[in-house]
């Protein structure tokens, strides 16, 4: 038997014989009395790699079957050719394999063929995945094979010598496609992005530079790519939901999902070096403070306690006193389109003791909520009920708005209430959720001494609840009564047929029938009204149309394309966005607000393919249908981080096991700049 270190050169030997000599040739070879001295196994393993069919060769007297040979010489050859159609894809570029040619000129003629062309690099990815997973099966039955009959020395030589062949084929193959790529032509139009200086405000004596400006203007919810792989976070998702299948099974996707892992890359980088840098610069600033809207605002830190202070003690939005008390989180959150750029605390419940008693209330009281002809769920329905109105000339268009309604809510009142629907102990539950609110700031406990705290799960059925009962008894006693009344929460849209002076009465009736409950309102400008996200506008023939609204300070800001989040989590961005649209829009104003939309969604990075996927499915009731469908059919799931080089092959690995993969995108810019507990 030769040494162990002649095996790789016995490889090398019979594969430079394998480019040259025929099948007849190599078998004759293999059965010369000159390959005696090789060891049997080896002898049998090399012959097998090279034979271009499917042979029984004798090992022992004992024949065994061998799959089709120099497999991970095949995926290396067939990775590279898939990344150049996903470029292509992404670079909206045409490859010379789709190229499609005609004698028609036209316009319309040459949009046609670009999406034929494109569409055939997309069939072109589709076949290159197909084959990566046939030759991924054949590859594992023949590392099965292989590793139960070859010793194992010869088998951890002969393992090491294909896979540095393949990586070597990976390498040159991957440089070829990236020069084939290069010299191809970009037809991909550039889009103007969002205006950095409007998304980013610097209310600091800071100078901001323009890599930190930049990275600011991509969104708090921007998801930088990592730069290393969460192994442990891979294989700890994928055992909890493998757990389940049948010990056999689990162990062949515990071999495929190893394998991918192994040969896994970390993913492009999505930010410059010198954002990336910003990022750390903005973390370790400690006189920085991010409150996040949808513009971003860089307030000092002692700035920002002022204001917090105000909200806590002496503001308009909240009373409280200083207590002992286990504390939950709170929230500022900014408000730019009040004057001043006040802050609103939001109390979070989640994690509180009072927390899963408050979900189970909720459960309790929402029967009794909602059931009003004054109630509206949302924009939609409150659409519908527009379509069927015709105002008069002397019709008036009115919202009004009550001031802090969560922590306005009288809690006397409101508990007497509730004592008329529940009995006595379900009641005690209701008082000691609702007079339970503590929070911790800058090491000092308080008290919400009344209303319901912002950041309750309880808090809107409980708003809902005592305003229902609120406008009943106004609207009963009120002198004149309007034509049309609709409130969502803390918003009534109204109609009144009465004239300009009696509304201003009727305001101040509404005004005076409780001392924490007050109105502002706001009239028709230019046959126009906002409610909501609907902007309501009068017709000449009475009726009323309706679009989007967007209030002066919005951004058109929303999840960048370029965000390192799952593509389905992209695409329900701009699905959720034309649903929207779709929904509120009339007739007149459907087709501007898509072409708002598509600008929108090209300033925030995502390409023309992906607009045009999500324009389609959005309209497209039976791609719904059909999806959910699929998701009914996993019988397990698996949460796995998100790794654009990785997730989408342990994904495909999973389905076949009937588990769904669920993508969590790595960490976003907030959770990079901002702490959600107060510091102490």
């Amino acid at each position: 038997m030769p040494p162990p270190l002649r095996m790789s050169k016995i490889l090398a030997d019979f594969t430079k014989f394998g480019e040259v000599m025929e099948l007849e040739t190599l078998k004759q070879h293999l059965l010369s009395p000159s390959a005696d001295s090789y060891p049997c196994s080896f002898l049998s393993l090399t012959g097998l790699l090279i034979l271009e069919s499917r042979s029984i060769l004798a090992v022992n007297s004992t024949p065994f079957p061998y799959p089709e040979p120099l497999v991970w010489f095949a995926i290396s050859l067939l990775s590279p050719h898939s990344s150049l159609p996903l470029q292509c894809r992404d670079e909206e570029t045409i490859p010379t394999f789709a190229q499609v040619r005609s004698s028609v000129k036209s316009p319309a003629a040459q949009r046609i063929l670009r999406r034929t062309s494109l569409a055939l690099v997309r069939e072109r990815i589709h076949q290159k995945r197909r084959s990566l997973d046939t030759i991924g099966k054949k590859l594992l039955d023949l590392h099965l094979l292989l590793a139960a009959t070859l010793s194992p020395l010869d088998w951890e030589y002969i393992d090491r010598a294909t896979a540095a062949s393949g990586d070597l084929l990976l390498k040159k193959n991957t440089e070829r496609q990236k020069k084939k790529f290069s010299r191809l032509p970009s037809s991909k139009k550039t889009i103007r992005a969002n205006d950095d200086r409007r998304l980013v405000i610097n209310m600091t004596d800071l100078t901001l530079d323009e890599p930190t400006i930049s990275v600011l203007s991509k969104g708090l919810n921007f998801a930088p790519a990592p730069r290393s792989i969460p192994y442990s976070d891979f294989v700890g998702s994928i055992e909890q939901a493998i757990r389940k299948l049948p010990e056999e099974a689990a162990e062949e996707a515990r071999t495929e999902i190893s394998v991918v892992l192994k040969r896994a890359l970390p993913p492009k980088s999505n930010i410059s070096k010198e954002e990336r840098d910003a990022i750390r610069a903005l973390r370790v600033n400690r006189s920085l403070r991010q409150a996040k809207t949808r513009s971003h605002r860089c307030r000092d830190k002692e700035d920002q306690r002022h204001h917090q202070k105000d909200g806590l003690t002496g503001g308009d939005d909240q009373e409280s006193s200083t207590t002992s008390a286990s504390s939950t989180k709170t929230l500022w959150p900014t408000k730019n389109s009040k004057d001043g750029i006040p802050l609103r605390p939001i109390v979070s419940a989640i994690g509180s003791p009072t927390y899963n008693l408050a979900k189970y209330l909720t459960g309790v009281l929402s029967p009794y909520v909602g059931h009003c002809e004054h109630h509206i769920k949302n924009s939609t329905e409150f659409v519908k009920i527009l379509a069927g109105i015709r105002l008069k000339e002397t019709d008036l268009l009115v919202s009004l708005d009550v001031v802090s309604l969560f922590t306005r809510v009288p809690l006397d009142d409101t508990l007497r209430l509730l004592a008329e629907k529940f009995d006595g102990d379900t009641v005690q539950l209701f008082r000691h959720v609702l007079t339970s609110t503590y929070f911790q700031y800058h090491g000092e406990f308080y008290e919400q001494s009344d209303g319901v705290a912002m950041g309750s799960p309880l808090s809107p059925t409980i708003a809902n609840f005592f305003m229902e009962d609120f406008e009943e008894k106004a609207l009963s006693s009120a002198p004149l009564k309007p034509l049309l009344f609709l409130r969502y929460v803390d918003d009534t849209f109204v109609v009144w047929p009465h004239g300009r002076r009696s509304l201003d009465e009727f305001f101040d009736h509404m005004n005076c029938q409780h001392s924490s409950i007050k109105f502002t309102m706001e009239i028709e400008e230019n046959n126009r009204l906002p409610f909501l996200d609907v902007l309501v506008s009068r017709r000449t023939d009475g009726t009323l149309g309706h679009s989007v609204y967007r209030k002066p300070t919005h951004t058109d800001l929303y999840l960048h394309g370029r965000s390192h989040h799952h593509p389905s989590q992209r695409m329900a961005v701009m699905k959720s966005l034309i649903h929207r649209a779709v929904s509120i829009s009339d007739k007149d104003s459907l087709a501007p607000e898509l072409k708002r939309l598509r600008k929108t969604f090209q300033q925030n990075g995502y390409d023309e393919r992906q607009i045009s996927k999500a324009l389609k499915r959005s309209i497209s009731k039976t791609n719904s249908r059909r999806e959910d469908g699929e998701r009914d059919d996993r019988t397990a799931k698996a949460c796995l981080p998100y790794i654009s080089s990785v997730s989408g092959k342990v994904a495909r690995i999973l389905k076949r096991f009937s588990i769904q993969a669920i993508h969590k995108p790595p960490k976003k810019i907030r959770d990079m700049l901002v702490k959600a507990k107060d510091p102490h």
